[in-house]
């Protein structure tokens, strides 16, 4: 005998949730960009074109050399930011490591947005600052959900948070919080100095993307930038390690992002079919009354 209609409908909807949270989302690397010029704005723009979809979200990671002491925060000021091709960015982390003065450490900012209008490598995003900097680098991902669902941002931390000591060396590393199946986690280390970067190749619940790097200014005065991706096949945390080719002052931070279901289009009303007028032929109709 088969199942009711409503046990169907029940386990439909129930493969459907499924489907929804271990479908595996897309990250894309969209360019990096530097500027070593002191000024009290960055503009960035991406090195390839991100999707036209509000569905996918756009992440900007962003280094710069701090402009306050002793682990004053910060000196970004932008909390959000419309582009110029209309969408708008939200600040979702902002920290800076600073040993003891302006320009000694370095301040670390996550954006993110969703895409419905894209952003094209003749567009940009600009964001502001409280005081002049002089070395900053940033970089683009893009993360693309499937057919019907969402890129959806979850959460997102430092390191450490303003920190003044414990953050200085050639290698670097921080572990997240425990991701679910299907999480995306956008990782990104940002120094002071212009090293040369090694990037995290492990595979422990997926592999990382290759690294997008750029430094700006000197060894002494510079900035510097790594970031990685994965999309996770197993719940559990995830550690960045990197490392440097000199000693550097640095702060890491990740952002978390899953897939959720998209909003359901709302379907264009069917026009009603125009009547096709009646022919009357024969000459006569008659009436009937009853009696």
């Amino acid at each position: 005998m088969g199942l009711p209609r409503h046990t169907w409908k029940l386990l439909t909807a129930l493969l459907l949730l499924a489907n929804v949270a271990h479908a595996s989302l897309t990250v894309t690397a969209r360019g990096s960009g530097n500027n070593n010029t002191a000024g009290t704005s960055l503009v960035c723009t991406p090195t390839s074109n991100m999707g036209v979809s509000g569905n996918n979200m756009g992440v900007l990671v962003i280094s710069a050399d701090n402009v306050a002491a002793s682990g004053a925060c910060c000196g970004i000021s932008s909390t959000t930011v419309t582009d110029s091709a209309g969408n708008t960015w939200t600040k979702q982390l902002n920290k800076v490591y600073d040993p003891g003065a302006a320009s000694a450490g370095v301040e670390m900012a996550i954006f993110t947005a969703p895409m419905p209008n894209g952003l094209s490598t003749s567009q940009n995003v600009t964001i502001t600052f409280a005081a002049s900097a002089t070395a900053k680098t940033y970089a683009f991902w893009e993360v693309a959900a499937g057919t019907g669902n969402a890129a959806n941002f979850v959460s997102a931390a430092a390191s450490c948070d303003n920190c003044t000591t414990g953050q200085t060396g050639t290698t670097q590393t921080f572990t997240t919080v425990s991701l679910t199946l299907g999480d995306a986690v956008i990782a990104v280390m940002t120094c002071e100095g212009n090293p040369t970067f090694t990037a995290d190749s492990d595979t422990t619940n997926g592999s990382w993307s290759s690294a997008q790097t750029n430094t700006a200014g000197s060894a002494g005065t510079g900035n510097g930038i790594i970031t990685q991706a994965k999309v996770v096949n197993n719940a559990g945390t995830q550690t960045y390690d990197t490392s440097t080719s000199s000693s550097v002052d640095w702060t890491m931070g990740y952002a978390r992002l899953n897939e959720v279901a998209g909003p359901t289009p709302t379907p264009s009303p069917t026009p009603s079919p125009t009547p096709t007028p009646g022919v009357v032929s024969g000459g006569n109709f008659f009436i009937f009354f009853p009696r």
